[in-house]
This record gives structure tokens, sequence and C-alpha cells, in this order.
């Protein structure tokens, strides 16, 4: 009995994703809180998008490309299809892998909030999983562009934006869509890749690793990296191989001290270099 059992694990499946992070976008770079405002990319984003693109173009033939609905996700995704010629892959963007939505931290200054409520506030706001920033109010400068967006006419009714989000909540919101999309798609055999942000990225990250909530905040992903989640049967990462980042030496680098007290980012087993 002992021995079948053993085979069978040997032999059981195994899944692989492909994530990547959009590349920098302008307030990324202008250091503003961003959520489901539509910040376009810089000129350096839209060049880490197609060096992921270039590093993804030997090992992976996609079969269906999943994307958020803002241009910073998607965008990327399109420059990345161009430079692994795969220009005709199915594509599917979704407002549940948008980014999280700060609330009214949306266009405000990190810098300029550390002075007003500490280093400590604006770090939970940013990258715990249960703290929830202030819900976006109407005098917002940028509540009208985000709620009158025409890309969501067919998903959110105006009452159904959110108006903030914790982590845990992004999480609730991207789960769905990983499990009835994303999920049926692998285990049928399907490559995919997934373009999208910071905090609905790290949301499946943390269900697919089982990250305790206190040491999410740990983790901080580089944009226009691709890397890959190596999943067992039951859908959650091996962690002996996963994850395993894909580009250049001095990408991988990056990626390393952006993932910080990760030890298995630093397990040379892990990455792929690419020449650049």
């Amino acid at each position: 009995m002992f021995y079948r059992s053993l085979a069978t694990f040997r032999t059981a499946p195994t899944y692989k994703i492909v994530f990547v992070r959009h590349g920098q976008s302008e307030w990324n770079e202008q250091r503003l809180f961003t959520g489901w405002y539509d910040s376009q990319l810089t000129d350096i984003g839209k060049c880490e998008a197609r060096k992921a693109g270039k590093a993804l173009k030997n090992e992976f033939k996609f079969d269906i490309a999943y994307t958020s609905k803002l241009s910073r996700a998607t965008e990327t995704l399109q420059l990345i299809k161009c430079q692994t010629f795969q220009k005709t892959m199915k594509t599917i963007s979704h407002w549940r892998l948008n980014e999280r939505h700060y609330g009214d931290l949306t266009g405000k200054s990190k810098e300029d909030l550390r002075k007003i409520y500490g280093k400590k506030q604006v770090q939970l706001w940013r990258r715990s999983f249960k703290a929830i920033p202030p819900p976006i109010k109407t005098t917002n400068p940028f509540y009208e562009c985000i709620v009158n967006d025409n890309r969501y006419d067919q998903d959110l009714d105006i009452d159904d934006f959110p108006r903030c989000e914790s982590l845990k909540m992004t999480t609730q919101r991207v789960l769905p869509l990983w499990y009835d999309q994303i999920v049926p798609n692998l285990k049928q055999g399907k490559n995919i890749l997934l373009v999208a942000h910071h905090n609905s990225l790290r949301a499946i990250i943390k269900h697919i690793e089982d990250v305790p909530d206190v040491l999410i905040s740990n983790y901080q992903l580089p944009t226009g990296t691709p890397f890959v989640y190596t999943l067992n049967m039951y859908m959650k990462a091996i962690p002996s191989i996963s994850p395993r980042f894909i580009g250049s030496r001095d990408d991988i680098e990056d990626a390393r001290k952006s993932f910080g007290s990760r030890k298995n980012i630093c397990n040379p087993n892990t990455v792929k270099c690419i020449k650049k």
C-alpha cells in the first residue's frame, strides 16, 4: 500500500503558470498610490515589458493570457505578445485582476502620507493583509474617472465598485476567477500567462503558497520580470522549485532583492538566466 501511494505521488500531475507584474507606470515612477486609476506605462515600463517578452519567447508557447482591465497591464501583455511572436493568443481581460483599490489614498504621494501618518501606518496600508485604507470620497479628483470608465459597463454597476480594499479583500475578489477559469484551464493542459498587478498577484501567491498573514508583507514583486510557479495536483506551489524567475542576471538579482527574506529565491535552481 505504501509503495503504491508513493508511486502515485511521484506520477501526480504538475502545472506551470507564468506571472508578470506590469512594467513601471507613470504613477509608480512618481511614487503615488495608483490602485484602479488607469496610469500609463513609462518608457522604462515599456522596455521592461519588451524584455519580459524576449525572456519568455524561447521557452513558452501560451494558449491563454489573462490580464486586468487597466492599461498598464494590458499594454504590458501586448508588448510581451509582440516579442514572443504570439500576437494571436487568446486574451481574457477581467476586472477581478485589477490592482487593489487604495480608496482615498488614490493619487496621493506616499512620501507626503508618511509625513502625515508616519511610516508604520503607510507601510500597513501598502503591505499588510488586513489593513484597509480610507474609502474613496466622491470629492477625490480621480473618483469620477474610475467609476465612469466604460470598460466596466458590462461588469459593474456604480454601486458595485469597491471604495477601498485590503489585500484580504483583494484576495476575495481575485480567487473566484482563479477557481472558475484559471484552474480549470490549467487542468486541461493549457499554458497560461497572467499579467497583472502587485497586489492581485500577491493575493494569488499568498493563496498558492499558503503564506501566513503576518509574512505576506515580505513579498514585493519586481515590475516586468516573469516568474514561473509549478503547482501540484492540489494547485499549490511546489516550494523547492517555485518561484523561478526568468530574465537577465541583473533582472534576477533585482528580483532577489525585492523578495528580501525569501529563502528559495536565493537558490540557483529556482532561477533561469538569459543573456542580455
